[in-house]
Formats: structure tokens, C-alpha cells, sequence
């Protein structure tokens, strides 16, 4: 029953029952041979104690249903701020994936092509240990929303696979630091500098220039990408390479995400 619904239906019980308690005290007042000879008026009198009793009982009613709604808006407001935040750092991470997806299909041309993007170093280096706290945080406000059980295996299993990814990420930045720098010290002769973002073939006479150590660099950044690595999710052990394991990290942000978003919706 809306608000509107319960103000109405208020005021139709107190005029009911104020009808009553007139009808009822004009009746006794006429039948009682001591009583006053304006019964009319002293029937109002009376029934104007009654109402004013059955005002204030329905002004607390009122009053209390307004409470009531405000604070199921204020916690509707509140928990939509929270999994707003959740989706807000989630798309965060997924950003983060899609690039390391993105850049790994363009490192693993390595051998063919100079790679020089310093925006790779940064991308594999992103930590997402403060996210995950944050995302957690959020979510453990608003566990109600959803299927609890469900809910903390996917919030977990989500977890272990975006460390992992943390873990083998930041061995990867390490292996393509080292290559960058190797070329932008070697042949650009200057300073690590953002500005400096080259991919493009390897002309025939560089190819025959290149040392070894180019080639242990290379080697150091494609081991990364075609070694299977372990993987340990809620104690199952598997081994799996880099590429499928950003395809696993985003089939388990789809799954969170899509919760997070229904219940959202839910709450709208």
C-alpha cells in the first residue's frame, strides 16, 4: 500500500469512527432523562475529545510511514552509490584485460616486428590489489542483494583469478621492460621517454644487425606468453597460458558484473 493509499484510508477510519462515537454519545445523551438539555452540543463535545484523540493517533500513523519510506529511499540511495562503485572499479579492471589481451596478440609478433610502446610497460604493471579491496568492500554492503552463497564463491573465484593475472602480468612487464629499454638506450640513444611508441616491421638489414641480446629479450618476453603456467583457483591446479588466462579473468568479470548490474537493476 502506497502512502497516498494509507493517508486516505486513515482519514476514512477516523471520519468512520467519529461518526460512531457522535451517534453513539447523541443517542445515550437523549435517553439519560439527567442529562443536559442540549444534547447536540454536548454530544460535539464529546466527540470532539474522541477526535482529537484519533487526530493524533493518525498523525503518528502518518508520521511513521513517512519515516519509513525515507529510510527504505535513503538505503536504496545508499546501496545504489555502493554497487555503482563496485561496477566503476570492476570496469576498471576489465579495461585493464582487454589491453593485456590486445598487447600480448601484438608481442607475440615480437620476432618480426619492433615493439616499442611504453604504454605496455604501464599496462602489465597495473596492480589491482586496491581495486579488489574496494570492489570487495562494496559488495559485502550490499550482500542482501543477492544470492549469498552464489554470490561469495563468485566474489572469490573472481578474486584468485585477478591476483594470479596481478602475478603473471607484472613478470611480463618486468621481461618487456628490460627489451624497451634494451632499444630505446641502444638505438634511440636518449631517455625513456612516453613519446617514444614505435611497432613496425624490422627492415631486412636491422634483422641481420640484431644481437644476441635482442634475442634473449625477445625470448624472455615471448616465454611468458607461450610457457603454460600454473593456475590455482579455489585449490584446482592447472596450467594454462597467459592468453587464456585473461579469456578466463573475463569470463569470471562477466559473470560479477552481470550481478552486480541485475541487482541494480532490481533496486531501480
Amino acid at each position: 500500500m502506497t502512502l497516498k493509499d494509507s493517508v486516505q484510508t486513515a482519514f476514512l477510519v477516523v471520519g468512520f469512527f467519529t461518526l460512531i462515537v457522535f451517534a453513539t454519545s447523541y443517542y445515550f445523551i437523549l435517553i439519560d432523562p439527567d442529562s443536559s438539555n442540549l444534547p447536540l452540543k454536548e454530544s460535539l463535545s464529546i466527540t470532539a475529545s474522541f477526535f482529537g484523540g484519533f487526530a493524533t493517533l493518525t498523525a503518528a500513523y502518518i508520521a511513521s510511514r513517512l519515516f519509513n519510506d525515507w529510510r527504505l529511499e535513503k538505503d536504496h540511495d545508499t546501496k545504489s552509490i555502493y554497487l555503482n562503485n563496485a561496477i566503476k572499479n570492476l570496469l576498471e579492471i576489465q579495461s585493464n584485460l582487454l589491453n593485456c589481451k590486445s598487447n600480448v596478440k601484438i608481442l607475440k609478433t615480437i620476432n618480426e616486428n619492433l615493439i616499442i610502446i611504453s604504454k605496455f610497460i604501464d599496462d602489465f604493471s597495473k596492480s589491482h590489489e586496491n581495486t579488489l579491496i574496494s570492489i570487495s568492500a562494496n559488495l559485502k554492503v550490499v550482500e542482501d542483494l543477492f544470492d549469498s552463497s552464489q554470490f561469495s564463491e563468485d566474489l572469490l573465484i573472481y578474486e584468485q583469478h585477478i591476483k594470479q593475472f596481478n602475478e603473471y602480468s607484472t613478470l611480463l612487464s618486468k621481461r618487456y621492460k628490460t627489451y624497451y629499454y634494451y632499444y630505446v638506450n641502444t638505438y634511440f640513444r636518449v631517455k625513456p621517454s612516453n613519446d617514444i611508441n614505435v611497432y613496425r616491421p624490422f627492415f631486412p638489414q636491422r634483422k641481420l644487425d640484431l644481437d644476441v641480446t635482442h634475442s634473449i629479450n625477445s625470448s624472455l618476453v615471448l616465454d611468458v606468453i607461450n610457457t603454460q603456467r600454473v593456475s590455482i583457483i579455489n585449490e584446482n591446479e592447472e596450467y594454462i597460458y597467459y592468453s587464456e588466462y585473461i579469456e578466463r579473468c573475463l569470463d569470471e568479470h562477466k559473470k560479477l558484473f552481470s550481478s552486480c548490474t541485475r541487482a541494480l537493476r532490481a533496486k531501480n
